[in-house]
């Protein structure tokens, strides 16, 4: 009898486990999903769960509205509103990676439309104001360092918070090849690790993610076009890049006889903003001090015209230039093309052209001692649309504003740099002449060079 009843026990234990097994894994599998009953569900292999585990809802109804209840951001579970419930149940790290980035924060954006902006001279930038407003409450922020990282934190000898590198290990967990904690990690200009690019026995490597597969990171090193003295704060990217994006004149309406969505609000309101622009160039670029203090690309950021049109279609404010430092500047902005090439710009490309120094396409008068730009508008300070800097009756004037901290045009002493070795490279045209090892001298004397440089 006791035999028999443990038999019957152990063929009733192995079965109960496997119904749990089964019931267990039948809740987060698609299987029983009737979302399939009007959805086409097509998921990877990393989330071949049950639908409701990222967007919520009830699996269970065919009715419309009580499967779509309670889900979790309509269409995008992942919306920061509802990623902690979602994403965040499996992605921990990733989540606080986001929820502390710049461009999840727009802390930028901010910063600079309240540089650029805060004016009360015209009344006409007041809705505009509000918009810094609906910014920093939809962020739930109201300081300038919503991005950076917890004080409190533990930092290594190399002045970074301990919990990165364990970030930067759970993040590479599904790369093809696994990098572990130890690794001497390549660090960004912010000083936080890349995932997948490390040094060992002093040779740089990039592992591609996908199938591991590593390439050998070549160092640029000993290459006369690269130890040409004066070039010593030029970004790589200053000379590599073949086009840097630019709009030039940009005119902004905000049109009370039109509604447009409110994306914070959620829901149509009055008026509508919609933008026209002068004309469009990829190169020539000029060039800046940049907020890192070397010399880079700038560009029009922006040179904004606004226009306020009421319900009858009247313009209350026309062309209207924000003031900055209550001065009425177009404004530039440092960019990084993100068209780095192999090719780099001949050197007469950039110290033959006066569109690098920032003149635009240029115009010369000998008589008035004067160079200007070609395209005009009158709401610049300098009469021009295409140059911030001009020279009248010698004297050198700078009308533009850049809003990057420490970031300014180039100055007088900058440009004469940038042009001057024009002299010298109509005959010394190679990285491997021997002038370009040293400070190039324009006072020399001699009877081949006199008549050139005097």
């Amino acid at each position: 009898m006791l035999k028999k009843s443990f038999k019957r026990r152990g063929g009733l234990i192995p079965l109960l486990f496997l119904f749990f097994i089964f019931s267990y894994s039948s809740a987060f599998s698609n299987n029983n999903d009737k979302c399939k009953t009007c959805h086409i569900i097509e998921s990877d292999q990393n989330h071949s769960f049950g639908c409701i585990e990222c967007h919520g809802g009830d699996k269970d109804t065919k009715d419309k509205n009580l499967a779509h209840k309670m889900m979790f951001g309509g269409k995008n579970p992942s919306n920061k509103f509802d990623m902690d419930k979602t994403c965040g149940k499996c992605h921990y790290y990733q989540i606080i990676r986001v929820k502390t980035s710049i461009m999840f924060t727009n802390t930028g954006i901010i910063n600079k439309l309240k540089k650029a902006l805060a004016t009360k001279e015209n009344v006409s930038l007041s809705f505009l104001m509000g918009i810094i407003n609906k910014l920093k409450k939809a962020l739930g922020k109201e300081d300038n360092k919503i991005h950076s990282l917890n004080p409190g934190e533990n930092y290594n000898e190399k002045g970074i918070p301990a919990t990165f590198y364990d970030v930067t290990i759970d993040n590479g967990k599904n790369y093809k090849v696994l990098l572990k904690n130890g690794t001497n990690f390549v660090l960004t200009n912010k000083k936080l690790p890349f995932s997948n690019v490390y040094e060992k026995d002093g040779k740089y490597y990039l592992i591609k993610k996908r199938d591991g597969k590593i390439f050998e990171l070549k160092i640029i090193t000993n290459n006369t076009n690269h130890n040409i003295i004066g070039h010593e704060r030029l970004e790589c990217y200053t000379c590599h890049s073949r086009t840097v994006p630019q709009c030039y004149g940009c005119h902004t309406f905000y049109d009370k006889r039109f509604e447009t969505k409110d994306f914070i609000k959620k829901e149509v309101t009055n008026g509508a903003f919609y933008e026209k622009e002068g004309f469009r160039i990829a190169y020539l670029f000029p060039l800046g001090v940049n907020h890192k203090n070397r010399v880079s690309p700038i560009t029009p950021g922006c040179q904004t015209n606004l226009y306020l049109i009421d319900e009858k279609g009247y313009f209350i404010a026309e062309k209207v230039v924000p003031k900055i430092d209550n001065k009425i500047n177009y404004k530039f902005a440092p960019i990084y093309s993100h068209n780095t090439g192999k090719k780099a710009l001949k050197c007469e490309e950039c110290h033959y052209n006066p569109f690098f120094a920032g003149f635009g396409y240029t115009l010369f008068s000998k008589n008035d001692k004067a160079i200007t730009g070609k395209v005009l508008c009158e709401k610049s300070a300098t009469g021009n649309l295409d140059s911030f800097i001009t020279v009248n009756k010698g004297g050198l004037k700078t009308s533009m504003t850049i809003l990057r901290e420490i970031a300014l045009p180039l100055n007088k002493d900058e440009i004469l740099k940038l042009i001057k070795p024009s002299l010298c490279i109509i005959c010394h045209r190679s990285s491997d002449d021997k002038i370009y090892r040293s400070k190039l001298d324009y006072n020399i004397d001699d009877p081949l060079h006199r008549k050139y440089l005097k």
